[in-house]
């Protein structure tokens, strides 16, 4: 008996034409030997808008990622070759091939987009895949639960749930649908033990309430299942995804499926286009913090070096033969600008890492980045800025020193003089 997971039927609607002529050709292969379960056409049904939905929003998902990601790649491009001091041409060269390389994916992806039949106003007026389906759902459909069957059931899946006992109990946080995989799984065994017939579970499903994980990897039907459907319908369980399951119609069912068909049911991506695009941004926003925070580790240690560079002027100042003075006044008034340039740059980057966790935060899929990194920067700059206080103050007794000093040798001379 071959039991097909809404996921496994939710394909049709990812596939290309050829592709899903294939699947429904493999479908209908199994014949009497497969078996529907209520709850997988009621959820196929919820579900299926939402995945045209899906599946037509990937595209303007990925041309605007690439409009946007365009313009921080030309910005970053720009940067470079104007730190680097490139000539006009080759500014132009460096960013031409950019420019071409994205026009042509632009190209693939509308040419690809006037292939994709499905539309979510189209698929409610009609629907070729759903059209294909009815038949099969009607002939292998399993019986609707009563209201009664149904609150048993879900009271079974809530304490089996507690008790970490599988299927379904990862989905048990789940708003919607916690309870399908186990009202899958009940008519599943039902129906087999009806049967007498070994089971077959299809599933794109790859979590460790239906499979025995060996590490990262699905080596088979999680042990529990097993022993369960043993022991209380008396059959065995086998457990394919939908990769698999297509390689092995090939021999199985004597069906062409076609290496790419395989290849597409393996690529398929679950998660909602609007995840996909948050995903880039949150990437790039987490690079370009790091490289601030890099910017502000340097910048820093340079200003460091700078100040102590400072503070020893200040002491031969103090100390060193007046003759020596001027030169010394020379030196520190440099060194002084060049410290106060070192402050404004880093704080114009802290103002920049500011933009960028703002942008973070907006781009974010759950929460702001590690912050241990930033955590010790803001640390160091407010050490940098106890240090500049104790600068400037350093800074106004040695002004008044020198005044000192200059009134000092005034009266001198005045003395001298008279």
């Amino acid at each position: 008996m071959v039991v097909l997971d809404t996921n496994v039927l939710l394909l049709l609607y990812k596939f290309t034409a050829s592709a899903r002529v294939e699947l429904f050709r493999a479908i209908n292969r199994i014949g009497d030997r497969l078996f529907m379960p209520f709850q997988v056409a009621v959820e196929f049904h919820n579900k299926r808008i939402d995945i045209i939905d899906q599946q037509v929003k990937q595209y303007d998902v990925l041309s605007k990622a690439l409009n946007t990601h365009k313009e921080q790649l030309f910005g970053t491009l720009n940067h470079f070759a104007n730190t680097c001091k490139f000539t006009a041409a080759e500014k132009h060269d460096l960013t031409a091939g950019l420019d071409h390389a994205l026009a042509k994916i632009h190209k693939q992806i509308a040419e690809h987009q006037a292939k994709y039949e499905f539309s979510v106003v189209g698929s409610l007026e009609g629907d070729s895949v759903l059209d294909e389906l009815n038949p099969i759902f009607a002939r292998y459909i399993g019986a609707q639960p009563t209201s009664e069957q149904r609150a048993v059931l879900e009271a079974q899946f809530d304490e089996r749930a507690k008790e970490s006992i599988p299927p379904g109990y990862r989905d048990a946080d789940k708003e919607e649908n916690r309870s399908g995989d186990y009202l899958i799984w009940e008519e599943t065994i039902a129906e087999a033990s009806r049967r007498k017939q070994d089971v077959l579970i299809v599933t794109d499903d790859g979590k460790d309430d239906w499979w025995r994980k060996s590490r990262t990897h699905s080596v088979g039907p999680n042990l529990q299942l097993v022993e369960e459907l043993k022991e209380r319908a008396g059959v065995r369980l086998m457990i394919l995804d939908a990769a698999a399951f297509l390689e092995a119609a090939k021999s199985a069912l004597s069906v062409h499926i076609d290496s790419n068909t395989i290849e597409q049911s393996r690529r398929v991506e679950e998660e909602a286009p609007e995840r996909l695009i948050k995903r880039g941004e949150k990437e790039y926003w987490q690079k370009r913090h790091t490289e601030i925070i890099l910017d502000i580790r340097r910048a820093s240690s340079e200003e460091e070096d700078t100040r102590k560079h400072l503070d020893l002027l200040y002491e031969q100042s103090d100390l060193g033969d007046s003759n020596d003075r001027p030169v010394l006044l020379a030196d520190i008034a440099v060194h002084e600008e060049a410290l106060s340039v070192l402050r404004q740059r880093i704080g114009a980057l802290y103002d920049q890492l500011t933009d960028v966790d703002e942008h973070f935060m907006d781009s974010s899929l759950s929460s702001r980045p590690k912050t241990s990194q930033k955590g010790a920067v803001m640390r160091a700059h407010r050490e940098s800025q106890i240090r500049d206080a104790q600068i400037r103050r350093r800074r106004s007794e040695h002004a008044r020193r020198v005044l000192e000093e200059r009134s000092r040798l005034l009266n001198e001379g005045r003395e001298s003089d008279t």
